[in-house]
């Protein structure tokens, strides 16, 4: 009923657009168009400069990279938390300064596993590796600002899609770890593999990804402005589209 009324449907990404096909869709009443969150621009405010601030002095020259791992995933807790503190003690042990940034902050919610509450498993990461690794304080925070705090890493690894655009929109390297296909789509239709992307299922088999996963993040540590001119071509080819089907 919803699909007969409507005039015209915009969607993220390719996957999106093929699932539409099944339900057939003209493809003239469809079309990709990126995510409203490469609308946003970087945000120097007072509170997150002083966040900038204590960044500079914490990494000291050496890379730093921002972990975002989000918590609402399908896998066991236990499972997910051992694989994350085990590729950020590889990490740690390089000699990487690593900073926690957690982009959810909903301790109950209705939808299993009822956490998403970033922070809580951001201390538990802390807790576990028995180390004291800044944790950005994102919950008061406008989006624009976290993406100016982002532009201080010289890579992120996201468990959060979000996590991942405000990375990008930061014009820094990016690994996403993707539990659904909303991630995998919306990196691969617009970034091809300069966001490189992992499953759920390969983050967990720590034996066979992770080594991979860390020649990745230290081939991205030598590229230079990788998503800028990305994003201006999504913007503008978003921007017309929309404008030709008005």
């Amino acid at each position: 009923r919803f699909l007969n009324q409507i005039t015209h449907l915009f969607v993220r990404d390719n996957i999106s657009y093929s699932n539409l096909q099944k339900y057939d869709i003209p493809p003239e009443k469809c079309s990709v168009i990126c995510d409203f969150a490469y609308w946003l621009d970087p945000l120097r405010s007072q509170r997150s400069m002083e966040i900038v601030e204590k960044l500079d002095e914490f990494s000291r020259g050496v890379p730093l990279i921002g972990i975002a791992p989000g918590m609402d995933l399908k896998s066991s807790k236990t499972e997910y938390l051992m694989s994350w503190c085990r590729l950020i003690r590889a990490l740690y042990d390089k000699g990487y300064n690593i900073v926690l940034i957690p982009t959810s902050h909903n301790p109950k919610c209705l939808a299993p596993p009822h956490d998403k509450d970033d922070y809580g498993f951001c201390h538990l990461i802390n807790l576990k590796l028995k180390l004291d690794l800044p944790i950005i304080q994102t919950k008061q925070l406008e989006p624009e600002e976290i993406i100016e705090i982002m532009k201080e890493f010289d890579c992120t690894v996201s468990a959060r899609m979000h996590g991942a655009i405000f990375s990008t929109l930061a014009d820094v390297p990016t690994i996403c770890i993707y539990n659904e296909q909303k991630g995998l789509g919306l990196f691969n239709t617009f970034f091809n593999d300069s966001v490189r992307l992992y499953s759920l299922e390969e983050f967990l088999d720590y034996n066979k990804t992770h080594l991979s996963l860390i020649r990745d993040l230290e081939e991205l540590l030598d590229v230079k402005s990788p998503y800028s001119e990305t994003i201006k071509n999504m913007r503008e080819a978003s921007s017309k589209r929309i404008y030709d089907v008005f």
